[in-house]
C-alpha cells in the first residue's frame, strides 16, 4: 500500500492548538453525532459505507438523467473506465464492479463499517454533500422545509445557494432560516491531526474496522430509508432507484484490520487564501448541479458567514485506502481581517 505521509485541504485555515481542547475555558460537549468546543467540532464514529451508498443512490437520483457522467467521478476507479460506463452506465457497473466498490463498500455485511478506497478529491466533494444534507435536516426539523425525495438538477439544497435566496424548495410558510440564528454548520471537512488526538485522549475511540451502529437519529436517516433496503438474512443490499439494484454479495470477503487504522495526517493550508463574506458574492449564481463556486467555511468574529473557493488536488492522486471522519470550524480568526 502506498503511503501517504501529508495531504493539504484548502478548507483547514486555523491552526489547531491542542492545548486549547483542553483548556478549563473550552470544555467540549456531545452534540448529536459530534464531539464539540466552542470553536470546533469532529464526529465521534469515521463515515461509513451505508453513508456512502446514500450519498451515490442521492446524485444518481438528482444527477443521474441529464448528468451520468458526473456520478462516474463519484465512484471508485478500479476495473471500469468511462468508456466502459458510457457503454453500460452505472447500474452495470453497480451490478458488476470488484474489489473495494463491490466486495466491501456494498457487501451487507460491512454496510456500517469505516469507508475506504476513495481519492482525496472524492472525499472532499462527499464531506460537502454531507454538510448540505445536515444543514438541509436542520430546516426541516425546525420546520422551514418539508423534506424533499425529488431534488432534482439545480433544484436541489445546498446551503450556500439556499442563503443566497437560491433554492426555494419545499419552503413551510414562506419562511427563511438565516445564518445570525446560530443554526448551520459550515462545510465539513477531515479533521487535524490534533483533533484525532484529542478525540482518542478523552473518548478512547481509536477508529477500527467494525460496524458502527446507525442510528435513527443520524441527520441522513431519512435517506436512508429512501434509498437502503437492507437483507441481511440474504446478504443482500437493494438500492432502491428509479431501476431497484440489488447486490448480492461476496460472504468469504475478509478485511484485514491493520490494513486500515491509519487516518489521513491533515495539516493547515493558510497561504494564498482569499477569504470573504458571504453578503459580498450575492450577486453569483449557482450552476447546473445547484452549487456555488465557493463554499462557508466558518464565521467571523462579526458573525458574518466566511467563504472560500473549493479546492481540488490533481487528479492523479492514487486511492487512498484509509478511514475518514468529518469535522468543522465554527469561527475562524485573523490577524488582519478585511476592512469595512
Amino acid at each position: 500500500m502506498e503511503k501517504l505521509v501529508v495531504i493539504i485541504i484548502i478548507t483547514l485555515f486555523t491552526s489547531c492548538n491542542y492545548s486549547n481542547w483542553l483548556s478549563d475555558n473550552s470544555v467540549y460537549k456531545t452534540k448529536s453525532d459530534f464531539i464539540e468546543t466552542e470553536e470546533n467540532g469532529i464526529r465521534k464514529t469515521p463515515i461509513t459505507n451505508r453513508e456512502y451508498l446514500i450519498y451515490l443512490c442521492w446524485n444518481i437520483s438528482v444527477y443521474g438523467n441529464k448528468h451520468p457522467e458526473m456520478i462516474f467521478d463519484l465512484l471508485p476507479k478500479e476495473n471500469f473506465s468511462k468508456n466502459d460506463f458510457a457503454k453500460g452506465g452505472y447500474f452495470l457497473l453497480l451490478q458488476n464492479s470488484t474489489s473495494t466498490l463491490k466486495d466491501y463498500i456494498m457487501n451487507a455485511r460491512f454496510i456500517d463499517f469505516p469507508l475506504i478506497g476513495l481519492s482525496v478529491n472524492q472525499v472532499l466533494q462527499m464531506e460537502k454533500w454531507l454538510s448540505d444534507r445536515y444543514n438541509e435536516n436542520i430546516l426541516i426539523e425546525y420546520g422551514y422545509l418539508n423534506y424533499n425525495p425529488n431534488q432534482q438538477d439545480q433544484d436541489c439544497f445546498v446551503l450556500e445557494s439556499y442563503l443566497l435566496g437560491q433554492y426555494q424548495g419545499s419552503v413551510c410558510n414562506g419562511k427563511n432560516l438565516y445564518w445570525k440564528e446560530h443554526k448551520f454548520l459550515p462545510t465539513f471537512r477531515l479533521p487535524k491531526d490534533c483533533e484525532l488526538s484529542f478525540l482518542n485522549a478523552n473518548l478512547n475511540d481509536k477508529v477500527k474496522m467494525k460496524a458502527y451502529k446507525f442510528r435513527f437519529s443520524n441527520f441522513l436517516a431519512k435517506w436512508n430509508t429512501q434509498y437502503i433496503q437492507l437483507n441481511k438474512i440474504n446478504n443482500e443490499i437493494t438500492l432502491k432507484l428509479n431501476t431497484p439494484v440489488t447486490i448480492k454479495n461476496n460472504n468469504n470477503y475478509i478485511i484485514n484490520e491493520d490494513s486500515y487504522s491509519d487516518e489521513i495526517l491533515i495539516v493547515d493550508s493558510i497561504n494564498n487564501i482569499n477569504t470573504k463574506y458571504l453578503d459580498e458574492v450575492g450577486y453569483k449564481e449557482k450552476d447546473a448541479y445547484g452549487k456555488m463556486e465557493f463554499i462557508i467555511i466558518g464565521e467571523s468574529s462579526l458573525e458574518r458567514p466566511i467563504i472560500a473557493n473549493p479546492f481540488y488536488i490533481n487528479s492523479d492522486v492514487p486511492i487512498l485506502h484509509k478511514i475518514y471522519r468529518i469535522a468543522y470550524n465554527k469561527k475562524i480568526e485573523y490577524l488582519n481581517w478585511p476592512q469595512h
